[in-house]
């Protein structure tokens, strides 16, 4: 951002069973949440984003929004998916646009530079190194013991968003909004992208075929 102006921006992440949507102002100084409502469910969300999100819209009174901020996962596809879904229709209906930022950047408040880790199912987790509130490269599945192995060799402090085993010893964060766009906002170019905003798959989605009779 290149001038004081205070600009309001949406941000909304369903990525984990414990969704958030939230109205946060910025200036080049200061990046605040005026309002935010949690919402605990199944990883799917289905239509529970949307009371939330609409108690919050009706604090606008014609306010315009800068942008809306989308955390794109890992996690539940379908989660992910509404999550999009409902900020690309707004974006619409407010003439604003979509950002997409990785929800594992809207956690360790303390560290800029971390290991997140997460479950990616069926005996499998994922690692995902973040430099400066910046990914690196793309998240990294491996099965659970090769993934024990990378914690306790990497000189990075390890956070996640989710349960995860209790031999992984790590307590879950939860993702912080103001935090999630103070990082876009350092470091746009890092995220920006022409491309329309897509989820974050770790993997093709699981499809069991059924047996023939």
């Amino acid at each position: 951002m290149t001038d004081t102006t205070t600009k309001l921006f949406l941000a909304i992440d369903t990525s984990t069973t414990r969704g958030c949507v939230a109205l946060i102002t910025a200036d080049t100084n200061n990046v605040s949440t005026i309002a935010q409502r949690d919402f605990l469910t199944a990883r799917s969300h289905n239509s529970a984003l949307f009371t939330p999100m609409g108690e919050l819209l009706e604090q606008l009174d014609g306010q315009p929004i800068e942008a809306i901020l989308v955390g794109t996962g890992p996690g539940s596809y379908t989660g992910v998916r509404i999550g999009i879904a409902a900020a690309n229709g707004l974006a619409v209906a407010r003439k604003t646009r979509v950002i997409g930022i990785p929800s594992v950047i809207g956690i360790s408040p303390e560290h800029d530079s971390y290991l997140a880790v997460g479950d990616a199912r069926r005996g499998n987790g994922y690692h995902w190194k973040i430099a400066n509130g910046i990914p690196q490269g793309e998240a990294k599945i491996t099965p659970n013991d090769e993934l024990l192995r990378t914690i306790a060799e990497s000189s990075l402090p390890t956070v996640t968003l989710e349960n995860l085993p209790v031999e992984f010893g790590n307590v879950q964060q939860q993702i912080d909004l103001s935090l999630l766009l103070s990082r876009y906002l350092r470091a746009p170019h890092s995220f920006d992208a022409e491309t329309s905003v897509e989820p974050i798959y770790l993997a093709a989605p699981f499809i069991t075929t059924p047996k023939r009779p």
